[in-house]
């Protein structure tokens, strides 16, 4: 080969290898005319699209997402929806399925071979008869009909229902079409994106335009994506037609009972106006009158915070949808029930804010579920924080609890971080860079909204809020009408700030990494002149850290720290102060806030003042808090009991917790009531945490004429084992216990025994067919007792009537020393036996190691105390029989 030719390889290679790596995405071009018939709740469509292929691959099929099959029994929607104990599909009652069919696909007018895929009827496949080439496009039609559900399901469905109405009932229906019509997977650098429809875990589509006619009887206002661009009639019909470029989804909705209220809002940066509209139901005029202003408020800020809303209109309706208090799409957001107007603002807010993040900036929400509903989240809260100060939904709880607990609730801010610390302190949370069928419920609003937010409300005061707002404006810019992935947002803030902010990116987005900052010592250094603070990293990220000096009640000085792992001395303004606090405005994600202060010219500058409240209070940093309520019971022995519980549990669990309950009985004239002391371990094993407890008990136990109590001291090692799964329900744990139970009666001495008991314990409360497995090893004056029971509880029918079956097997390796313990298939309460000598005496109990709660033991209905007699409880082999007791002489 000649050099000429060489170099023109050479060429010709270069620019092939930068073509690939250069970003690309498909384009879709829509037409679709659909008309509704409401008689029989079903959609009559043709749609013909333009698929054009703008990557460097020859595609040589295509799949197509048929989303309303997914309204069936065993799709991955039912899966999900069994996973959160709701069996609507399960029974495949043909009121709450749907699906899509009539479909004829044609390839530029011709037939083509097409298919669902194996367990996924809501995804097919199209063989292209010629292969599809870069740059390339093809035309795809095709006709299709909808089977609409009950609104009951999901984001796709109908509602009718009878309201009273200024004195008459008025027949209300409305119809929320949405993930409706054929639509192309998307096709990216990663390949094809097949994707189920799913609750949990959102969409991912290709950008395109979208030409819609709407025909409906002409009863119904209809609310759609885009811009409408003319209407027509025709007999009993309407038909209105919309245009929208640049977006990846269209949706529609049509209500027989909507008010509509219009503004328009100019924009921060280009001038430009957008007309907003609010359609909503006559019953809820008092709650959305001027909601329209909502979305006004929800479209500038974002605007002047992220970047100008590059659509003409913007729309929320109120409607019926059962998936979340509300649903985005490109331009229109339908709002679900709000129970007062803060409520409807937020959740208006929120959706509307969504344009950004996905209509805007098309993230894959199924992989990456935080840059959407977690980055919405932030500017949510930041709206809160900066605009509307005065009013928000955790105002509207704060003024409740007030009443309640008489203090103040923590700021609009704690409440994302109350969610997030409720999981991560039990060790149950996820990262936040986790794909969205990987999180539970609780674990998807706690980490992917409420933690990001948080997270990005700490970037943001680090960074400073000019400095973030700056890389937030480049990102959109950058990105908009794309589909960014988080090394696009890393890479964008790496490059415009100059720092390292990998804690940010490697650690707080993608792992469950804990943040713990401790204060050990804060001085003036009479040798440097300077006041000088020790501060050590007891978690596990080097993260930047903020440390406010306090003086008189109020803060002089704050100063930002980049992160450092182990010890470190900083050097900080030195003046006078009272107190010196990490993160005093609580703007990191701290885990334990308990180490964060230390108080000047105090011996003990580390130790919080300590601080009694009845009920319950919410965490106090700067207190160290304990919390009483009253307590009043009764059984046969004691007689009235009233005491105090003492206790120290927060929505954020404490390693060491307690519970201690003291009674003063009247019956026996005695202190009885019962403790339990934990300390828990979090690995990151295969053990969720690991809990040591301790227990004592005492109680009352009388008989005849004969005073007496028993006592119990318990110690347990319990291992919670992790679930790998955390949508899964099955939850497992092993125990090891030592007990001991002491026996005193004034008349009779005492016995004291001790009992070694090792349990399993596997239960799955999914809701349909539910088990439980228990496992029990138990020694006792060297004997060995084993059982296993198997509880089942079978699904019957659509109503979820269930039948209980019960399995209990067990076997006593010696049985020379049984006495009290023993299997018996009636709840039995017990069984004396005096003998000549009243120091010693033998007594048969089911419950032999008091762990059940009785109003009285050792009770006959001969003894008059028909209640107590009649208590029913299973332990081994028992069935649901009353307790039984008799005396023998």
């Amino acid at each position: 080969m000649s050099n000429k030719y060489l170099s023109l390889f050479s060429l010709f290679s270069l620019l092939f290898s930068l073509s690939s790596f250069a970003y690309w995405q498909q384009e879709v071009k829509y037409n679709i005319d659909v008309k509704l018939n409401d008689k029989k709740h079903s959609l009559s469509a043709f749609e013909s699209l333009i698929y054009i292929n703008n990557s460097p691959d020859t595609l040589s099929h295509i799949y197509m997402h048929l989303w309303p099959n997914a309204y069936q029994d065993d799709t991955q929607l039912s899966k999900q929806l069994l996973e959160d104990d709701k069996t609507l599909l399960y029974f495949n009652d043909k009121k709450y399925t749907g699906k899509i069919d009539s479909l004829d696909f044609k390839i530029n007018g011709k037939s083509v071979l097409w298919g669902t895929m194996e367990n996924y009827p809501d995804i097919a496949k199209i063989e292209l008869k010629q292969d599809l080439l870069p740059g390339d496009s093809i035309k795809i039609t095709t006709p299709f009909r909808v089977k609409i559900p009950i609104g009951e399901v999901s984001r796709l469905g109908h509602i009718e229902e009878d309201i009273p109405m200024d004195g008459e009932l008025f027949h209300e229906k409305s119809y929320q079409i949405s993930q409706w019509y054929p639509k192309p997977a998307v096709f990216d650098s990663i390949g094809w994106h097949r994707l189920p429809y799913l609750n949990t875990g959102e969409f991912y589509s290709e950008y395109g335009s979208f030409n819609v006619n709407i025909t409906t009887p002409l009863d119904y206002t209809i609310a759609a994506t885009g811009n409408q661009v003319k209407s027509s009639k025709k007999g009993e019909f309407q038909t209105l037609s919309f245009t929208q470029n640049m977006i990846h989804d269209f949706a529609w909705f049509v209500d027989n009972d909507w008010i509509t209220e219009k503004s328009e809002v100019t924009l921060p940066h280009t001038g430009r106006t957008v007309q907003t509209i609010s359609r909503y139901k006559r019953a809820n005029r008092d709650l959305w009158r001027n909601s329209v202003k909502y979305i006004d408020s929800a479209v500038y800020y974002y605007s002047l915070w992220v970047g100008d809303y590059p659509y003409k209109v913007c729309t929320a309706v109120d409607g019926g949808i059962t998936a979340g208090g509300g649903m985005e799409y490109p331009t229109i957001t339908v709002i679900g029930e709000a129970s007062n107007q803060l409520e409807l603002e937020e959740t208006i807010l929120h959706e509307v804010g969504h344009n950004w993040f996905y209509g805007i900036l098309g993230t894959n929400e199924r992989l990456h579920p935080w840059m959407d509903e977690g980055i919405n989240s932030y500017y949510e809260r930041r709206y809160f924080e900066e605009v509307n100060k005065t009013a928000s939904l955790a105002d509207l709880i704060g003024d409740v609890i007030r009443v309640i607990v008489k203090d103040s609730i923590p700021p609009n801010k704690e409440l994302h971080a109350m969610t997030y610390e409720y999981m991560a302190s039990r060790n149950m949370d996820l990262p936040i860079n986790a794909p969205a069928v990987e999180y539970s419920t609780l674990n998807y609003g706690s980490i992917v909204y409420a933690k990001t937010a948080i997270a990005f409300n700490y970037l943001e005061k680090y960074l400073s809020k000019p400095v973030f707002d700056a890389c937030m404006k480049e990102y959109f810019n950058t990105w908009k009408f794309k589909h960014p992935e988080p090394k696009d947002l890393e890479k964008i803030f790496k490059a415009a700030t100059k720092k390292n902010l990998d804690w940010f990116f490697d650690d707080l987005l993608s792992t469950t990494y804990q943040i713990d900052y401790k204060i050990n010592t804060a001085r003036f250094n009479e040798a440097t002149k300077k006041f000088e603070l020790v501060v050590s990293n007891k978690g596990d990220i080097a993260s930047p850290v903020v440390i406010s000096a306090i003086r008189s009640g109020k803060v002089v000085k704050t100063v930002w720290y980049d992160g450092f792992h182990g010890k470190a001395l900083l050097d900080f303004p030195n003046e006078e102060y009272d107190e010196i606090v990490i993160d005093y405005y609580h703007d990191i994600p701290e885990i334990n806030r308990s180490n964060n202060r230390y108080r000047m010219f105090n011996i003990f500058g580390k130790i919080e003042p300590f601080e009694a409240s009845f009920f319950f209070n919410f965490e106090k940093n700067n207190k160290t808090q304990i919390f009483a309520t009253p307590l009043i019971g009764y059984n046969n022995h004691d007689n009235l009991q009233i005491g105090f519980g003492f206790f120290n549990s927060h929505i954020k669990e404490k390693p060491f917790r307690f519970m201690i309950m003291p009674q003063y009985s009247f019956g026996t004239q005695r202190l009885v009531g019962s403790s339990k002391l934990t300390y828990s371990l979090y690995p990151s094993s295969d053990f969720q945490k690991i809990n040591f407890n301790a227990f004592y008990k005492r109680q009352g136990l009388d008989i005849g004429s004969t005073d007496g109590e028993f006592e119990k001291k318990e110690f347990e090692v319990n291992f919670i084992i992790a679930n790998k799964n955390d949508r899964s329900q099955v939850k497992s744990n092993l125990s090891v216990k030592v007990s001991e139970v002491n026996l005193n009666f004034d008349r009779r001495g005492s016995q004291s025994k001790r009992y070694l008991t090792f349990n399993y314990n596997n239960e799955n409360k999914r809701v349909i067919n539910p088990y439980k497995v228990s496992l029990l090893a138990q020694a006792f004056e060297q004997n060995w007792k084993i059982q296993g029971e198997l509880k089942y509880h079978l699904t019957v029918n659509k109503k979820n009537q269930k039948i209980d079956i019960r399995l209990f097997g067990g076997y006593f390796l010696e049985n020379n020393n049984v006495g009290t313990e023993r299997f018996r298939l009636t709840a039995n309460s017990g069984y004396i036996n005096p003998s000549a000598n009243l120091e010693t005496f033998s007594f048969n109990t089911h419950d032999y190691l008091f762990d059940q709660v009785m109003l009285g033991r050792f009770i006959s209905y001969k003894d008059g105390k028909a209640l107590a007699s009649q208590q029913i409880y299973i332990n081994d082999a028992a069935f649901k029989t009353g307790i039984n007791y008799e005396q023998s002489s």
